[in-house]
This record gives C-alpha cells, structure tokens and sequence, in this order.
C-alpha cells in the first residue's frame, strides 16, 4: 500500500456553476468598468469610492468562491497521512494530517435520511468521503473504496 488515492470531490451541479462563472465575471466587469469611468487621484472621495468597491468585490468573490469549491480527499498511504484538499479550479488548499493504518469503509445513515460512506482507520477516526441519497449507491462506493485501498468493507447486514 505505497501509494496516493486521492478520491476526487463530486462536481458542482451545473446552476452552482453557472452561477459562480456569473458572479466571477460581474467582479471583473465592475472592476473595470470603477476604473474606466473614474480618474485615480489622491482625492479621498476617489479612495472612499475604492474602499467600497473592494468591500462589495470582496462579497462577490466569497460567493462565487463558495458556490466554486469542490472537496477531495487524498490519502498517501506510504507516509500515512491525510488531506482535505479544498479546490476552485486547479487552485487549492489541503493540510496534510498523520494517519493510523486504515482499517475498514462503511455506509451510514445520518439524521437527514443521507448515506455516508465513511473510510476508518485503527484509532477509529471517521473520513466522510461521499454522500448519497440511495443506499444502494453508497454500498457500491464504500467497496470499490475498500478494494482500491485495500481494506475491508464493513456492512451493517453482515
């Protein structure tokens, strides 16, 4: 078990998208069109109106931001360690963490009537990988998982 699994995030669904791609371009053409239609000066009337276009560019791009990202997970089981990685586009942030040896996937039924397929390792600490809204897709997710890390599938019916 000498490698890296990463277990890639599902895609936004197409209106997060497009709705992201709106709100990314409205910051630029907003941008451009301050800087356009405004002379820079030292004035404080121009550094007023430049401070509040930040601020709402700032509110744009948190939006667009969270309407963008996409979660993964990477495992690098030859030096034991895990990472959330967070991702908008090809940019993204993940901190790797130490892991113990994995030990078992597992499906699970949270509050809100979803399937977690979850990967644990010897210190029973949970991974939430993937979330489903039909068990038998969580099922088939949780043993691939466990074939492709090579570890065992725990069912609940078993």
């Amino acid at each position: 078990m000498d490698k890296l699994v990463i277990i890639e995030g599902q895609k936004k669904h197409f209106l997060f998208r497009l709705l992201a791609a709106f709100l990314f371009a409205s910051a630029v053409f907003i941008l451009g069109k301050f800087f356009l239609n405004t002379s820079i000066s030292n004035t404080e009337n121009f550094r007023i109106s430049f401070l509040k276009l930040i601020k709402s560019e700032i509110y744009i791009l948190i939006f667009a931001v969270g309407f963008s990202i996409v979660n993964h997970h990477h495992f690098n089981l030859k030096e034991k360690k895990y990472r959330k990685y967070f991702s908008v586009a090809n940019i993204g942030y993940g901190k790797w963490k130490p892991i113990d040896n994995l030990s078992y996937t597992s499906v699970f039924l949270n509050s809100k009537d979803i399937y977690e397929v979850n990967i644990w390792d010897k210190s029973n600490n949970r991974f939430k990988v993937y979330f489903y809204n039909k068990e038998i897709d969580a099922i088939e997710t949780a043993k691939h998982l466990a074939e492709k890390l090579n570890i065992n599938y725990y069912s609940k019916n078993a």
